[in-house]
């Protein structure tokens, strides 16, 4: 529906308007303490308020939102870039490759995305480039399954059967006529992985595997505020919303895309 469209794109843009806010136009640091300024209820001055050591929580939030949708959407990139030739491949060349590939892409799906994550974030290191590879390869194979099913549904057009007989090799056709009819699956996809993306950065970075402090991501500030829940309920509370409103705003659009984009896309 464009209702589920027109709204979740707007509030993404005003999610995605806050890190411009907090870091061009606000006067405060997202790494200055100051003791005077401990535990500050939010205000006139100080919107969301304070943390533990006096740092300014909306400075801190934008930082952590624009690090949430790069990673969102880097990883989403990179899931894509190895996953979607993977699934054409297997589907279109069938046989032994697609049994091999398919067999593989099981045995990685049996895996919680955030357990995938883990594992990788282990073998490579934290820090924002291992994470961004860490949840890009661990959704690859979301991708290549997605691409698979969608070029067996092409696969069988009497365009591709026309495209043959004209001589167009299986890579020239994939490229030329199967990703340009697979493109809206693939957009809606791409919109409900990075909202994936980001619950995994922001689930990872709690568990302190992640972006590591005194770099805010909506992670470690939530985890940061978990001791002082009692007393100061704002350090937890607003960017636990935050992290709410990017993920809902994110499956609207995606939503809202399936019903103008690809229908029957399931």
């Amino acid at each position: 529906m464009d209702k589920s469209l027109n709204l979740g794109s707007t509030l993404i843009f005003l999610l995605i308007s806050l890190p411009l806010i907090g870091i061009i136009f606000w006067p405060y640091s997202p790494y200055s303490q100051d003791s005077g300024l401990l535990y500050l209820a939010p205000n006139a001055d100080h919107w969301f308020g304070t943390d533990d050591t006096g740092r300014d929580l909306v400075a801190r939030v934008s930082i952590a939102v624009e690090i949430s949708f790069s990673v969102g959407v880097l990883s989403v990139i990179i899931g894509i870039l190895i996953g979607l030739p993977l699934g054409c491949y297997s589907a279109f060349y069938g046989g032994t490759a697609d049994l091999l590939v398919q067999r593989v892409v099981d045995i990685l799906m049996a895996f919680p995305l955030l357990i995938m994550g883990l594992l990788i974030i282990a073998a490579v290191g934290s820090g924002f480039t291992p994470l961004v590879i860490a949840i890009g390869i661990a959704q690859s194979p979301r991708f290549a399954r997605m691409a698979r099913a969608c070029t067996l549904s092409v696969k069988e057009n009497e365009f591709i059967e026309a495209a043959f007989s004209f001589g167009g090799g299986k890579i020239y056709i994939i490229y030329k006529h199967v990703l340009r009819n697979i493109t809206g699956p693939l957009i809606i996809q791409s919109v409900l992985f990075i909202s994936e993306a980001i619950m995994v950065e922001a689930g990872l970075s709690f568990l302190g595997l992640g972006i590591q402090p005194p770099t805010p991501t909506l992670g470690n500030i939530i985890r940061g505020g978990v001791s002082f829940l009692g007393f100061s309920p704002w350090i937890c509370i607003i960017p636990g919303a935050i992290l709410s409103l990017i993920v809902i705003g994110l499956n609207l659009m995606g939503d809202g895309l399936r019903d103008k984009l690809a229908p029957d896309f399931i």
